[in-house]
């Protein structure tokens, strides 16, 4: 057995070693410069939900990029956070490599891990990408003795991507994102399954409920005399519920100076109700 997991562990390494090598040729042929970029962001919407993130994209040598990020999300019952980092290529190279970890808790009982990889192809007016992720979910389970209990599961997913740009500046862009479960969600459907109420807590349940079996995007990216507006919908569907929620943004960058640029957006949530509009405010300094 101890044989079977080191040759796993081999073929994993080996795997890595493959796509790291990948990444230093895909960059050889990558823009001169792209600037390293910190980005701060505040959001918040009607319902008194607040967030805070932390972006940061920098040049690392063989022209690769180290992207890192950390966020959180506060409301009544929950502060959630969020890590990730990302090692790619440029993303303007004709070959794009990336990997990627994720890490999400809710702060009661709920997480989940996230591995990502992204193969990219640029020509002078289109960007087709694709990507696949596996996930590791674990929710804490309610029990009579105050010994801690989990259950885990896993699912694995497809993103594909493509996006169009014009000479004048104008892009347009596509995203579709898939899910496949290794156990039933609708298990946890309070409505289908009234049990599951006795062996989760509320907001795991309501936190579950945001476990999407599908979701897909709609961009529009155009310039402007005072920066940069980007128009967003999208769609998603939950793999407990089956519900679907609608979300519509407007994004506006404006250059501040030659190093600073801020952004600022709004727009509005529609799930199962009356739509929640939010906004947010981000500011970015790049060298």
């Amino acid at each position: 057995m101890q044989k079977i997991e080191n040759k796993r562990c081999l073929a994993q390494c080996a795997q890595l070693s493959t796509l790291f090598l990948l990444l230093i040729s895909s960059a050889a042929s990558a823009s001169d410069h792209l600037p390293t970029q910190l980005t701060l962001e505040l959001g918040f919407d009607e319902l008194g939900n607040q967030s805070q993130a932390l972006y940061t994209d920098s040049v690392l040598p063989h022209k690769l990029r180290l992207s890192l990020a950390a966020s959180q999300q506060k409301n009544s019952n929950s502060n959630a956070k969020q890590y990730a980092i990302n090692l790619g290529s440029d993303p303007f190279a004709p070959l794009h490599l990336s990997i990627g970890y994720d890490h999400w808790q809710s702060g009661a009982g709920f997480e989940i891990n996230s591995q990502n990889l992204l193969i990219g192809i640029n020509t002078e007016q289109w960007y087709i990408a694709l990507s696949p992720t596996q996930r590791e979910m674990t929710m804490e389970v309610r029990t009579r003795q105050r010994s801690r209990r989990t259950i885990s599961f896993s699912a694995t997913g497809l993103t594909a991507s493509l996006r169009y740009f014009t000479p004048r500046g104008w892009q347009m862009g596509l995203r579709y994102t898939e899910y496949r479960y290794t156990e039933n969600l609708t298990q946890l459907d309070p409505v289908r399954s009234p049990r599951v109420v006795r062996l989760f807590t509320p907001h795991v349940l309501s936190q579950a409920q945001g476990l999407e079996s599908r979701h897909g995007y709609l961009d529009v990216g155009f310039p402007l005399k005072t920066g940069y507006m980007a128009l967003t919908l999208g769609q998603s569907q939950s793999a407990v519920d089956g519900r679907r929620t609608h979300i519509a943004m407007i994004d506006h960058y404006i250059p501040l100076t030659e190093k600073w640029e801020m952004g600022v957006g709004f727009g509005q949530q529609r799930f199962a109700g009356d739509p929640i509009t939010f906004a947010n405010l981000a500011l970015t300094y790049e060298w």
